[in-house]
């Protein structure tokens, strides 16, 4: 994306939550399964700016990494384990779970790797946390093991359904419709 690309996109996000909330945002995170390129972050940032966002953070989401974590017995590393990584996170969404006593996934589970883009405000440790939270926030499953956050889920499958929209037609940003 070029600088002007997310200034645009970003603006327009802002616009959308500012119209419904009556206000700007305190605090925004960007959350990408791609490394963020340096004029698209000037772009999200400089949007940022002018919004008058106090708090903004940058993260890339990184869904493959090759190290993974063991543990003593018979079970994978346990939901939640998060390793500082010299200002990277390694985050595991998926593990054993104490309360079942089990691990309830078939395969190893693999971690997820916070990269905090050099802008953040937030430190690594409270970015983990927050994605971490937000693995578990969709109500209409059980499922207590989701690997990827809510926003990145979401964002792709709004995305499985914009595909198919014509060039011109109006896009609603009701997720309802989504869903």
């Amino acid at each position: 994306m070029t600088d002007d690309d997310a200034y645009e996109l970003i603006g327009q996000v802002l616009a959308a939550y500012k119209n419904h909330h009556k206000h700007y945002p305190a605090r925004v995170i960007v959350l990408k399964t791609s490394r963020f390129r340096e004029d698209e972050a000037d772009g999200i940032l400089r949007a940022l700016e002018e919004a008058g966002t106090e708090l903004r953070d940058l993260v890339w989401v990184q869904e493959s990494y090759a190290a993974k974590i063991l543990r003593d017995g018979n079970y994978p590393v346990l939901r939640g384990t998060f390793v500082n990584l010299a200002g990277k996170g390694l985050l595991y969404t998926n593990g054993s779970i104490p309360y079942y006593g089990t691990y309830p996934g078939l395969y190893d589970p693999r971690p997820l790797l916070l990269c905090p883009h050099k802008s953040c405000d937030s430190t690594i440790a409270q970015i983990a946390e927050e994605v971490f939270s937000l693995t578990k926030i969709n109500w209409n499953s059980t499922q207590m093991n989701q690997r990827l956050p809510i926003p990145i889920r979401a964002a792709r499958k709004v995305g499985e359904i914009l595909k198919y929209m014509g060039e011109g037609q109006t896009v609603s940003t009701d997720y309802r419709r989504y869903i």
